[in-house]
C-alpha cells in the first residue's frame, strides 16, 4: 500500500484517490503527486529568489519582487539563441517602432552633450522623478565626478523623496564612494544634505547591515573629511554628530 505523501503545503492522501467501491485510482494520485512536487518546486525557487535578492541588495521593492517572480525562469541555450538570430521580424513590432522613436529623440534627463564646458554639477537641469529613472541615468555614468554632481543635483531631499521605500545597500555604498572620491571642503554642506535625506529612508538600518568592511571603511573614509571641513560652530559639530550615529559611526 502506499502511504501517504507529504509536501509543504499539501498532504495527498490515497482516500481522494478511491471510488465508491474502495479502489486505488493511481492515475489520478500520480497527478495529484506531480502537482504536489510541481508546487513543492516553485515555493523552494521563490525562497531562493528572495534571499539572493536581499544578498545583492536590490535598490527597489520592483526589483525585489521582479527577481521573485522570474525565479521559475531559464537562461536560453545554444539553440535557442541560434534560433533568436535566425529570425528576422521582431516578435513586438510596437516595442521595436517604440525603440526605433526613442533612439531618434534625445532623452531630457541624459546628459547633455552640446556645452562641453559645463560642469558635472550642471549636467542635469531636471533631476529624476523615480528611482527607476535615477537608477537608469546612474548606470549610465561612469566617473565618479559624474556620479558625484547627479546626487548633488537631486539633494538630500529630493532624494530622500525618490527613494522613500528604501535605497539598498550596493546602490547605498556606491552613493558614499562617489562623495568620498569626490569630496571637497566647498561641497561638504551639500554632501551633508545628501548623507542625511538617504539616511531617512526606510529600512536604512538594514541596508546598513548588508556593508562589507570595505563598504564601512569607505564611509568612514568620509564621515572623518566632513569632520575635518567642518567649522567650530557647536551646532553644526552637533548635527554632524548625529548624522554620524545615524550611520553607525563612533
Amino acid at each position: 500500500w502506499l502511504r501517504p505523501v507529504s509536501t509543504r503545503n499539501d498532504l495527498i492522501s490515497t482516500q481522494s484517490t478511491m471510488d465508491a467501491k474502495g479502489n486505488i485510482d493511481f492515475k489520478k494520485l500520480e497527478k495529484e503527486l506531480v502537482a504536489a512536487v510541481d508546487a513543492d518546486k516553485k515555493y523552494q525557487l521563490e525562497n531562493d529568489a528572495k534571499i539572493r535578492a536581499v544578498t545583492q541588495g536590490v535598490p527597489s521593492y520592483d526589483d525585489f519582487r521582479n527577481i521573485v517572480l522570474g525565479a521559475h525562469l531559464n537562461p536560453l541555450d545554444k539553440d535557442d539563441k541560434q534560433g533568436l538570430k535566425a529570425r528576422m521580424q521582431p516578435w513586438n513590432t510596437a516595442a521595436a517602432l517604440s525603440s526605433s522613436i526613442s533612439k531618434s529623440t534625445p532623452d531630457p534627463l541624459s546628459p547633455t552633450k552640446t556645452d562641453e564646458t559645463k560642469t558635472t554639477d550642471t549636467k542635469y537641469s531636471t533631476p529624476p522623478t523615480n528611482s527607476r529613472d535615477f537608477n537608469r541615468i546612474w548606470k549610465q555614468l561612469s566617473s565618479p565626478e559624474e556620479r558625484c554632481g547627479l546626487l548633488l543635483v537631486c539633494g538630500g531631499v529630493h532624494l530622500s523623496e525618490i527613494f522613500h521605500t528604501e535605497v539598498g545597500a550596493g546602490l547605498l555604498i556606491e552613493f558614499i564612494t562617489a562623495l568620498d572620491q569626490c569630496f571637497s571642503s566647498d561641497k561638504s554642506a551639500e554632501i551633508h544634505s545628501v548623507l542625511e535625506g538617504l539616511g531617512k529612508t526606510k529600512r536604512f538600518s538594514l541596508s546598513l547591515d548588508f556593508m562589507s568592511s570595505a563598504d564601512k571603511e569607505t564611509m568612514i573614509s568620509l564621515f572623518n573629511k566632513l569632520h575635518t571641513s567642518a567649522s567650530s560652530e557647536q551646532c553644526e559639530t552637533d548635527d554632524l554628530n548625529q548624522l554620524s550615529a545615524r550611520y553607525s559611526i563612533s
